[in-house]
C-alpha cells in the first residue's frame, strides 16, 4: 500500500489586513449604527494607531455613550497626533466641561485661541465653559468675541440670548434673540426663548404671538401650552388661560403647575366643583403640595363646609408648621373670639394670592362701593375742599381708594403688606410713595405728618383698634381727618365673623375715637358689598384731630 502524504496550503485571508474604508465608517455612524462604527473605528486603529480622524471619531463616540473618561482620552490622543487641529482641541474642551474639570478645559480653550484668535467656535465654547459655572459676565463677553469675528454665527447669538437672558439683561436678551431670527427666522428655539423674555419683562401680548406660532408648528410642545395659558392667565383672560391649559393636561395629565393653574383659574371662574376636583388629584398625585392644601381649605372655608376645609388646612400646616395664616384660619374656623386681629401673614398670604384678580373680583362679583362712599362722606364734611391734602392710603391694596381721592391730594402715600397689590397699585402711577410695611408699625415712626388717612376695607381686619388707633392719631396733624369703614357688630365691641373679618359696635369705634383725641364729625351707614349673594352694611365713619 502506498502511503500518500496529503498537504493542504491555505491561502492567506484577503481581508484580514485590509484597512477599513473609513467614509463607511462615517457614514454607519450618521445613520444612527453607532456600534458597528465603533467596532470599525477601533479596528482601523489597530492598524493606524496615530490616526486622528479615527481617534477624534471614536472620542465623539464615547461621548454620546456618556463615557467621558475614555472620550477625553481618545481625544487627547487625537490632539497629540494633529496639534494644529483647532476643532480637536474645541471638543477634547467639551469632553473635559462635561466631567466638571472647567479649569483644565478652559487653559486649552484659552491655548487655542492665543494661536488661533479667529477661530469663532472656541470663543462660543469658552462661552459656555463660563455660562457652566454661572460666570455670566465672562460668558457674554466671550460670546460677543465669537460674533465680533463671524458675525452671522447662529449659536453663538443664541448663546448669547441665553446668558443675557440669565444675567438679567433682558433688553439686550430680547434684542439678540431678534436679530437671530432675522438671519434664521425659522429657528424655532429662538422664538421660544424670546417668548420667554418677552414674559419676563411682562410683554404678555407679544409673547401670546410668538407662542401661538410656536403652537401651530409644535402642537404637542408642553412647555408653548403652559406658558400660552399662563400670559392669558396674567392679562385676565380666563377662558383661554384654560383653553391652553385643558391642552398641556392632555399632553401630561399628572402635570403639577396645569392642575394648579386649572384649580386657580376654575376658582376665579366661580366653577367651584371643578377646582376642588382639580386640587384634589394634585393632592392625590402630591400629598405634600402646600398651595394645594391651602387653597382647597380656602374655598371650602368661602363654601362654609367647615370639616373638609379643616382637614386640608391641617394638612396645609402639617407641611409648613410655622405658618401663621393656615394657623389663623384654622382658629377662624373654630369661631376663636379670642382673635384680636389677623396676623400680618394671614394678610399678606390673603392679598398676594387676591392681587392680580382683586378689582375685577371686588367691582364686577362683590359690587364693591367703598371708596366712592368714603369720598362722599369726606366730601360732606365740607372741610378741606379747597385744599391740597397730604394723603396717606391705609392697606391701599390696588389703589381703588388712592384713585378715588387722588383730586385732593398734593401727595399721596400708600401703604400695604402685599408687594403683589403694591406692584398693581404702582401702575396706576398715582401714588407718589409706596411702602411695603405693616401699617401700624409703619405710621409709629411718623408724627404729625397727614391732613387726611383713609382706611377703606382696612380696620375689618383687626379686632382691638387701640393700637390701630393710637398709632393714626400720632401720624394726624391736629384738625387732620380720618375717614373709614367698618363691619357692624350688634352684640360685642368686636366680632369675628364667619368671613374672617371683624364687626365693630358703634359704641365701641365712638370710646377708640374719643380715647385717642379724635372727634366724630360724621357716621352713617351703608352697604358696602355683597357676600354670598347677600348684602353687607357697614359704619362709615369721618373722624377729626383735636
Amino acid at each position: 500500500m502506498v502511503n500518500l502524504l496529503i498537504t493542504v496550503t491555505y491561502k492567506e485571508n484577503p481581508v484580514k489586513n485590509k484597512i477599513p474604508d473609513l467614509e463607511k465608517l462615517h457614514e454607519l455612524h450618521r445613520k444612527g449604527q453607532v456600534d458597528e462604527a465603533q467596532k470599525g473605528f477601533l479596528a482601523y486603529l489597530k492598524i493606524q494607531p496615530q490616526n486622528a480622524e479615527v481617534l477624534h471619531a471614536v472620542g465623539l463616540i464615547y461621548v454620546e455613550q456618556n463615557k467621558l473618561g475614555e472620550a477625553a482620552d481618545y481625544l487627547k490622543a487625537a490632539v497629540e497626533a494633529q496639534p494644529n487641529n483647532p476643532t480637536l482641541r474645541l471638543h477634547l474642551a467639551n469632553a473635559l466641561k462635561m466631567q466638571g474639570l472647567f479649569g483644565q478645559a478652559t487653559t486649552l480653550l484659552n491655548d487655542t485661541l492665543a494661536q488661533y484668535p479667529q477661530y469663532a467656535p472656541g470663543y462660543n465654547n469658552l462661552g459656555t465653559l463660563y455660562y457652566a459655572q454661572g460666570k455670566l459676565t465672562e460668558a457674554v463677553a466671550a460670546y460677543r468675541q465669537a460674533l465680533e469675528t463671524e458675525p452671522t454665527y447662529i449659536d453663538a447669538y443664541y448663546n448669547l440670548g441665553l446668558a443675557l437672558a440669565k444675567n438679567e439683561e433682558l433688553e439686550a436678551a430680547s434684542q439678540t434673540y431678534q436679530r437671530l431670527l432675522q438671519l434664521a427666522p425659522e429657528h424655532s428655539a429662538a422664538r421660544y426663548q424670546l417668548a420667554a423674555v418677552y414674559m419676563r419683562q411682562e410683554k404678555w401680548q407679544e409673547a401670546v404671538t410668538l407662542f401661538l406660532e410656536l403652537a401651530l408648528t409644535y402642537p404637542e410642545h408642553l412647555e408653548t401650552q403652559v406658558n400660552l395659558a399662563s400670559c392669558y392667565l396674567k392679562q385676565g383672560a380666563f377662558a383661554e388661560a384654560k383653553k391652553y391649559n385643558l391642552k398641556a393636561l392632555a399632553l401630561n395629565p399628572s402635570d403639577p403647575q396645569v392642575l394648579f393653574n386649572l384649580g386657580y383659574i376654575s376658582s376665579q371662574q366661580g366653577i367651584l366643583g371643578d377646582a376642588v376636583q382639580y386640587y384634589q388629584e394634585l393632592v392625590r398625585l402630591n400629598p405634600d403640595h402646600f398651595p394645594a392644601h391651602y387653597n382647597l381649605g380656602v374655598l371650602f372655608f368661602s363654601k362654609r363646609q367647615v370639616e373638609p376645609a379643616r382637614a386640608h388646612l391641617q394638612e396645609a400646616l402639617r407641611i409648613q408648621p410655622q405658618n401663621g395664616a393656615v394657623a389663623h384660619l384654622l382658629k377662624i374656623l373654630k369661631n376663636d373670639q379670642q382673635l384680636l386681629e389677623s396676623p400680618p401673614e394671614y394678610l399678606k398670604s390673603l392679598f398676594d394670592y387676591y392681587a392680580d384678580h382683586y378689582e375685577p373680583h371686588l367691582l364686577n362679583t362683590l359690587s364693591y362701593q367703598v371708596p366712592q362712599i368714603l369720598l362722599k362722606a369726606f366730601e360732606s364734611t365740607r372741610k378741606f375742599l379747597n385744599k391740597k391734602l397730604e394723603i396717606l392710603d391705609l392697606g391701599c391694596g390696588t389703589g381703588l381708594c388712592g384713585e378715588t381721592f387722588k383730586f385732593h391730594a398734593a401727595r399721596l402715600v400708600g401703604v400695604d403688606l402685599s408687594e403683589k397689590m403694591l406692584a398693581v397699585a404702582a401702575e396706576k402711577n398715582i401714588y407718589d410713595e409706596l411702602i411695603c410695611e405693616d401699617f401700624i408699625r409703619w405710621l409709629s415712626r411718623q408724627k404729625a405728618a397727614f391732613d387726611l388717612i383713609l382706611a377703606g376695607d382696612v380696620l375689618v381686619y383687626i379686632g382691638d383698634l387701640s393700637s390701630a388707633f393710637q398709632a393714626i392719631r400720632r401720624a394726624l396733624r391736629s384738625q387732620g381727618l380720618l375717614v373709614f369703614n367698618t363691619e357692624i357688630s350688634t352684640q360685642e365691641a368686636y366680632t369675628l365673623t364667619p368671613s374672617g373679618r371683624f364687626a365693630h359696635h358703634a359704641h365701641y369705634l365712638e370710646k377708640m375715637a374719643t380715647s385717642n383725641g379724635l372727634t366724630l364729625i360724621y357716621s352713617q351707614t351703608a352697604v358696602t358689598r355683597m357676600q354670598d349673594g347677600k348684602p353687607v352694611s357697614g359704619h362709615i365713619y369721618v373722624l377729626q384731630a383735636d
